[in-house]
């Protein structure tokens, strides 16, 4: 059996602040699809790391922390952005 979703959750929030007019359509999807759940909580989990890193990354490793950080994020709200277009195709 699947995992009980909160719409309320850090992963609806996260897609929510990048397609706040999609909000009603990121709720029906994470309703449905497992694996639409699953990359709004990465996205979630990635911002979080992302705004940890200068506290959490040795002084010398921490621009490319951010970096990794910021283009794991740039790839999840693609793929949130494609899953929602997908939706309405």
């Amino acid at each position: 059996m699947g995992r009980e979703r909160k719409f309320g959750g850090a992963g609806f929030v996260a897609a929510c602040r990048h397609f706040p007019q999609h909000e009603f359509a990121i709720r029906r999807l994470m309703g449905e699809n497992a694996d639409f759940c699953d990359i709004c909580d990465e996205l979630a989990d990635a911002e979080a790391a992302l705004d940890r890193v200068d506290i959490a990354a040795p002084p010398h490793l921490r621009q490319l922390r951010r970096q990794e950080w910021s283009d794991l994020v740039d790839r999840l709200v693609r793929e949130v952005s494609e899953a929602l277009q997908d939706r309405r195709s």
